[in-house]
């Protein structure tokens, strides 16, 4: 079985695939980008939502490339916008994983 890229050695637990595929289909919906608050708005109106760190998500997305984390009007707001890397992921998972995984 191959190794889940998004776990980073440091933090104590997985990160849950088909979450982080909710987070970049909801930041590809969003051409202006997302800040946490909307993201987590957005996100909790999927009928199949369930609770997570939306922030531990979008760092994980960022440090692989597929998220840009922006700066706002507001410091504990950032914007996130989806790379095309982000949008290659969406639309083939497993080459974009092992591409981000390999830089």
């Amino acid at each position: 079985m191959e190794q889940n890229w998004f776990a980073p050695a440091h933090w104590g637990r997985q990160m849950n695939e088909k979450n982080l595929i909710a987070v970049a289909k909801a930041l590809a919906d969003s051409s202006a980008g997302l800040n946490w608050y909307g993201l987590d708005q957005t996100l909790s109106r999927q009928p199949a939502h369930q609770w997570f760190n939306v922030v531990e998500a979008v760092e994980v997305l960022a440090e692989k490339g597929l998220v840009v984390v922006l700066p706002s009007g507001t410091p504990s707001m950032p914007v996130y916008k989806l790379t095309e890397l982000g949008r290659e992921w969406l639309n083939h998972p497993t080459q974009a994983a092992r591409t981000a995984r390999d830089q």
